[in-house]
């Protein structure tokens, strides 16, 4: 479905609407902040954080500029001027780089001031920044609605589920080449986080006891492996070759907890990575994590209500050449309200259900469109809602149903302006 209003009169009631959100979500933060927020101990550095914003962009663009040499990258102080003076557009990058790579860049961002100690909300506002500054400063091409929405939000998702699995890693009462092994493990979980250990010498500082060098231990974990052989055909009955994708599902920390939960000490997270056939390498990865809940109990039941943050990226290559894409779609800056249900009679054993489910306002999405293709862009933006519905019931041990169902409806944007702009990142 095609809205036709300006793209401006849109651009300024999501602007609005992301005020309102996080004054909000500042106010249902503010007992778990004094409670726990994140277990941060360490004085915060937030000039330090900026500058390493402020560096990562730097860094970025100087490789685009001199050794890429990019066109977008040549930027002179008319081209910062004409930013200004025009303004936010939307942009016509391909689906990848606008749905993932920006928010992996605004995770950056966010994991520059997590690594130096600000808690999970004061880190959001270096996310904005990074992202601003990109997006008047870094390109010759004008600053992109779509980015600064997309790189700072979905930062924030990928950034702290970077960040805790990072701490997980680490042991700093390791030594010799396990120690390295970790440290190096870590920094590719998140970069950030390693550059930081690296300037304050933590990566080779020695401790006996590794629970008071990481603030997450307290927190459960699971991974879960599995293989994925599929085909697929798109709608004009085409097939493509054999794919075979790893999936990683993980579990950080317990829904059910005698606490209030701060942000992301409970997060689900699924990634699939193409490791034989024609898809492209991520082709779906999905983060559900909490940011506030409340608890409460009727034995034998346990419940739960709370405000979750989404991060979906569905993505495929057309099976043919020339042909159509199968499917393209993001749940990129998504909140929404969340409700969990458990049933267990003994605490020693399986719970004999649990079940949960997510109604969440879609800030912004993207999906493919039959009616817009420009450049890279075959898809269009939108706002919208999903719903997530999923329960498991355990019969025995060795045998149990999973129910899982999802549904998002993104209305699109018809924008004729944004045919105009031609961005190449």
């Amino acid at each position: 479905m095609l809205q036709n209003n300006k793209c401006g009169f849109y651009a300024k009631k999501i602007i609005l609407l992301l005020i309102f959100f996080f004054c909000s979500a500042n106010i249902f933060a503010q007992n778990s902040d004094i409670i726990a927020d994140d277990n941060v101990s360490q004085k915060p550095r937030p000039l330090i954080a900026l500058s390493e914003v402020l560096m990562i962009n730097a860094v970025v663009h100087s490789f685009d500029r001199f050794v890429l040499k990019e066109d977008y990258a040549q930027v002179s102080f008319d081209d910062i001027g004409n930013n200004f003076k025009k303004g936010f557009v939307w942009d016509n990058d391909y689906f990848q780089m606008n749905a993932f790579s920006h928010p992996y860049h605004g995770s950056l961002y966010f994991n520059a001031a997590r690594a130096n100690n600000l808690t999970f909300w004061q880190s959001i506002p270096f996310a904005f920044a990074g992202s601003f500054t990109w997006e008047f400063f870094g390109e010759n091409s004008y600053p992109a609605i779509n980015d600064f929405i997309n790189t700072p939000i979905g930062g924030m998702a990928l950034g702290e589920m970077t960040h805790r699995l990072s701490h997980l890693v680490l042991d700093d009462s390791k030594s010799g080449l396990e120690r390295v092994g970790r440290e190096t493990l870590a920094g590719i979980i998140s970069p950030m986080d390693l550059l930081n250990r690296l300037l304050t010498g933590k990566a080779w500082q020695d401790s006996l006891d590794k629970k008071e060098q990481s603030d997450y231990l307290k927190e459960k974990f699971a991974l879960n492996f599995s293989v994925i052989h599929r085909h697929m055909n798109d709608l004009d009955k085409n097939r493509d070759s054999s794919n075979i994708a790893l999936s990683l599902l993980a579990i950080y920390g317990e829904v059910f907890e005698d606490k209030k939960h701060s942000p992301y000490d409970f997060f689900t997270a699924n990634i699939n990575f193409n490791i034989l056939g024609n898809q492209p390498l991520i082709n779906e990865a999905s983060i559900i994590g909490i940011l506030w809940g409340h608890q409460w109990e009727d034995n034998p039941y346990t419940f739960l209500t709370g405000i979750f943050q989404h991060f979906d990226f569905y993505n495929s290559n057309a099976l043919i050449e020339n042909g159509k894409t199968p499917y393209e779609f993001a749940e990129t800056a998504s909140f929404g309200f969340g409700f969990y249900v458990k049933k267990q009679e003994n605490e020693d054993e399986l719970p004999f259900f649990l079940g949960s489910f997510h109604s969440n306002f879609v800030i912004l999405g993207e999906s493919e469109s039959d009616y817009y293709s420009v450049y890279e862009r075959d898809y269009n933006f939108g706002s919208g809602y999903s719903l997530k519905l999923s329960a498991i019931m355990n019969f025995t041990k060795h045998f149990n149903a999973v129910f899982n169902f999802k549904t998002y409806r993104i209305f699109t944007w018809n924008n004729n302006d944004i045919k105009e702009y031609h961005s190449v990142h």
